[in-house]
């Protein structure tokens, strides 16, 4: 059987304020014509399928309209959607209904002691789905995977091929363009979710498609049975590397055949300069001779070394303004830094800007040795939930 695995579409993401609503509908044109094109058996859409838990109406809109576009354009393919730790499981399980006369299954919420039919979908003579939504730790089932698995075998009398769809972090991933924090020399922690291992999945599966990580990658150790489709344009400038969806053959028993379709971003990031950063002058001069008609999003690499103008930002607006290029930040690099490189401690205005609020504040609690577990993490949700309807 085929299958699209994809994922991490962060509808509604911004950058710098610049809304990406024309990129993002690019985006998931392409996403339909490779549909269309493939007809797989099965689309699974591994989470973070808005950029926040309270989405605008027109991302929404752009969510409706891509399934109904799905549904046309590949008529007998199933759809399977999860929610990542980006979503709100209740808002997504709001288009339940509706959506399974699409034929879209869409699964939010993980309960402690939730059953296993709450994640298992059978395809007649296609596959075995075990699909489960981004959760908190206490909110998990104690080996939940392993228990999935063998339910499916024991029901699996056909000899179907059995995959997982899952959002989280696993060990050993390349994460470049991700913050990784590691509390206290622990279990690296990559986008707010904690990592766990291939093992933790336990054996029996034939294709596990994950989402949570950009990079598009199949995880060393998994026989290539494990894969991250990674988003299908770049969330950001430290996203140095191709993007697009990922096309699975899967048969019981055999190592997947995979390939990725890769998808070009309408608007591309780019550096100046280039490669090491450079004085201020020096790259306010080559913003000035920047080409006019290059429609790109811009972030200046200066060196740290002086202290920067604090009219420089003002500057390279003015440059910009008669520019199809939009400028997005002066970044200053002390040293040797490497651009691409995630901080352990502290936090450009870049990084800033592109993190969740509970991102935030687990950082704030890691770095000062605070307790910050699961069920705070469910209060702090909460709030800010609350704090987007007032």
């Amino acid at each position: 059987m085929k299958i699209l695995h994809t994922g991490d579409w962060h509808l509604g993401h911004t950058i710098y304020d610049y809304e990406r609503d024309r990129e993002q509908a690019e985006m998931l044109e392409s996403v339909v014509e490779i549909a269309g094109r493939e007809q797989p058996d099965l689309m699974l859409i591994c989470g973070d399928i808005f950029d926040t838990s309270q989405p605008s109406a027109q991302s929404q809109r752009l969510w409706a309209d891509t399934l109904v576009a799905l549904r046309k354009t590949a008529p007998d393919m199933d759809i399977v959607a999860i929610a990542g730790n980006h979503d709100s499981p209740s808002r997504l399980e709001a288009y339940h209904a509706p959506l399974k006369q699409l034929g879209v299954v869409i699964l939010g919420r993980i309960g402690r002691n939730s059953p296993p039919d709450d994640f298992i979908l059978e395809y007649p003579g296609k596959c075995f789905v075990a699909a489960v939504p981004y959760s908190y730790t206490r909110n998990t089932p104690e080996n939940l995977y392993a228990g999935l698995l063998e339910e499916i075998d024991s029901r699996n009398t056909d000899g179907l091929p059995v995959v997982i769809a899952a959002h989280t972090t696993v060990i050993g991933s390349l994460y470049e363009g991700h913050r990784c924090d590691r509390p206290d020399g622990g279990m690296e922690i990559i986008g707010g979710i904690e990592s766990m291992s291939l093992a933790d999945f336990g054996r029996g599966y034939d294709y596990l498609a994950l989402g949570h990580i950009h990079r598009p990658q199949t995880l060393a150790g998994s026989d290539g049975r494990a894969r991250y489709s990674g988003s299908p344009i770049p969330m950001s400038f430290d996203e140095k590397y191709h993007h697009g969806v990922t096309i699975a053959t899967v048969e019981r028993g055999s190592v997947p055949e995979l390939r990725m379709e890769e998808i070009q971003p309408l608007i591309k990031f780019e550096d100046i300069p280039s490669g090491a950063p450079a004085s201020w002058p020096e790259v306010r001069s080559l913003l000035e001779e920047y080409p006019a008609d290059k429609d790109v999003y811009i972030r200046l690499n200066v060196k740290a070394d002086e202290l920067l103008s604090p009219v420089a930002t003002s500057e390279a607006a003015m440059l910009c303004k008669d520019k199809k290029a939009k400028f997005c930040v002066v970044n200053l690099i002390k040293g040797e830094t490497n651009t691409a490189a995630t901080t352990q401690r502290g936090l450009r205005v870049e990084e800033f800007r592109q993190l969740s609020p509970i991102e935030i504040a687990e950082r704030y609690a890691a770095e000062r040795g605070l307790p910050f577990d699961d069920e705070l993490k469910s209060l702090f949700n909460d709030v800010v939930d609350i704090c987007h309807k007032i």
